[in-house]
């Protein structure tokens, strides 16, 4: 037994210090966003069944289809993106700054003297609510023949969907419908 009314007036006052410490985090643990290429598709075929192309985007044009669901999941799909027909791999490095959303993509190699276009399909995962700019820049970006990347802005505040198009009218894009 603590014979000093010092000591126990001490041991008083700090006892619910101690045992508050002891609680578990019970915290949601904050996560970085980040974005992965999870699917590529291509060389695409056009046809001129009018049928079909109306459930696709034309040839001379080069989109971004995205979906978000409100919380932290921003669903992106990549279409008609330029590549070679022979590309090895396909692969986005991928950065989230800010409010800015790259995505460079390339080509492990161009095994083949011709180009065609391909679908990219990307999740970028704990991306929180707000406003972004997002900025996609495939191998043939080329200013100088104004192919230029794409690069627009969308508000992620609640779940939404929406289309982003460019017109495109040199090689690989246009005349193959």
């Amino acid at each position: 037994m603590i014979k000093n009314p010092k000591i126990l007036a001490i041991l008083i006052a700090v006892f619910p210090l101690i045992i508050g410490s002891c609680k578990e985090n019970i915290m949601t643990p904050e996560f970085s966003p980040f974005g992965v290429l999870t699917n590529s598709q291509g060389c695409k075929t056009f046809t001129s069944n009018s049928n079909l192309k109306a459930a696709f985007h034309s040839s001379s044009e080069e989109c971004v289809e995205y979906v978000y669901d409100g919380e932290r999941l921003l669903t992106l799909k990549h279409i008609n993106a330029g590549f070679n027909c022979c590309p090895g791999e396909i692969g986005a490095d991928i950065s989230i700054t800010g409010n800015i959303i790259s995505l460079e993509e390339w080509e492990k190699e161009q095994g083949c003297f011709c180009r065609c276009l391909y679908d990219l399909d990307y999740k970028i995962l704990e991306l929180k609510p707000g406003e972004y700019i997002i900025k996609i820049r495939g191998p043939y970006v080329d200013d100088e023949i104004e192919i230029k990347e794409i690069r627009f802005k969308v508000r992620l505040f609640d779940p939404c969907s929406g289309t982003f198009c460019v017109d495109r009218t040199h090689y690989p894009w246009g005349g193959n419908e």
